[in-house]
């Protein structure tokens, strides 16, 4: 059995995170997930760099779990990586969020994954509060650990995924 038809035996879960979060992990999807030639050839032109033709890519449920893998390798305690959440990337994503007029609420939306038995589990210990906070902390970790030119892109839209949440 293939590890996509095993993970289709699991219903999917839902985590509650803020708005912020789920509109940066949408980001990373857009960025990580399925590209089309023209948008792999849209980004060589302006960046005038090929550099997105290295960038794997992955499903949705594979990117979450390639988030908690790189948290889960961390192997520090929840309060030591706290302060990813406040980096200098985190608030320029939060500033940009404000700045495009979605503001902070602290309203916390639903975001669904088909994940794996194990990464529900290590969500499950990991968490202090809610087990939300775990996706979040993967996200900025996740965030804060790429390149320049992966943020860049995550950033660009990032700030098209805001104004489209707004206009709704």
């Amino acid at each position: 059995m293939t590890e996509k038809s095993t993970r289709n035996l699991h219903d999917p879960k839902s985590y509650r995170i803020y708005r912020l979060y789920k509109i940066l992990f949408e980001s990373c999807v857009d960025v990580f997930g399925k590209r089309t030639g023209l948008s792999d050839a849209l980004i060589n032109r302006l960046f005038e760099s090929n550099e997105i033709e290295e960038l794997p890519t992955y499903t949705k449920a594979i990117l979450v779990e390639k988030m908690l893998d790189e948290l889960q390798n961390i192997n520090k305690p929840k309060s030591e990586l706290i302060e990813s959440l406040s980096s200098p990337r985190m608030k320029l994503v939060k500033q940009t969020m404000i700045d495009n007029g979605l503001e902070w609420d602290g309203v916390r939306e639903y975001i669904h994954f088909r994940i794996l038995p194990n990464y529900r589990d290590f969500i499950q210990t990991y968490a202090d509060d809610t087990l939300g906070e775990v996706i979040e902390l993967a996200i900025a970790n996740f965030i804060n650990n790429r390149t320049d030119f992966e943020f860049n892109l995550i950033e660009i839209s990032f700030s098209y995924n805001v104004l489209s949440v707004k206009n709704k």
